[in-house]
């Protein structure tokens, strides 16, 4: 009996583990990416259903279910983190590099002639 108490708080842990996981992930989408993975999202959902329905403590595939979750929930953070770092290294980055690039010249002391800023920015 004590040996399945044992078996029992090893697999509570690892599934809070995953829960906990689960929460975090689907806490660092990023509103553009929402839309986008919602396939990906569904299927997860879909790997862990079972947990939620039809698997229970004395279970005996529940290792592999451990398993299968941990392995779905890694393979999705490591898509996770390849969008989200698409959108801070490569679009914001450059969205930011645009927004201080100036491209003319102003005079901030007097008034400039349509003229001369046209002259000016050709």
């Amino acid at each position: 009996l004590a040996q399945r108490e044992d078996i029992i708080k090893k697999h509570y842990q690892d599934l809070t583990q995953l829960v906990e996981k689960n929460k975090h992930l689907r806490e660092k989408i990023k509103q553009p990416f929402e839309a986008l993975l919602t396939p990906k999202i569904q299927r997860l959902n879909d790997i862990i259903k079972p947990g939620l329905t039809s698997l229970t403590w004395a279970s005996l595939t529940i290792d592999d279910y451990i398993n299968t979750v941990t392995s779905s929930l890694d393979e999705f953070e490591l898509m996770l983190d390849r969008a989200n770092d698409l959108i801070t290294f490569r679009i914001d980055s450059v969205l930011n590099e645009i927004s201080t690039m100036s491209l003319c010249d102003l005079p901030e002391d007097e008034a400039i002639t349509p003229e001369n800023f046209l002259q000016q920015t050709q």
